[in-house]
């Protein structure tokens, strides 16, 4: 392995923060296997965040597409 990992709470550091509408417990990772299959993964960024644990960090990788939804309102 490397000797330094890229994870996803480097990347939020390094942008500041997430937008203010984005929903921080569905963050999405897109990942391409060696076979060009990609696979999808499921970030609490929110969790992350809170907890500060590197054990609940997830490791990117070149080629990661990462999607952060919007959150989704209710107006009453």
């Amino acid at each position: 392995e490397p000797r330094a990992r890229f994870t996803m709470m480097n990347l939020i550091f390094r942008m500041g923060e997430l937008p203010p509408f984005a929903n921080d417990k569905a963050v999405r990772v897109i990942r391409q296997d060696k076979d060009g299959v990609e696979h999808e993964y499921r970030v609490n960024v929110r969790e992350i965040l809170k907890e500060g644990d590197p054990d609940l960090d997830f490791p990117l990788r070149t080629g990661d597409r990462i999607i952060v939804p919007a959150r989704r309102f209710q107006l009453l």
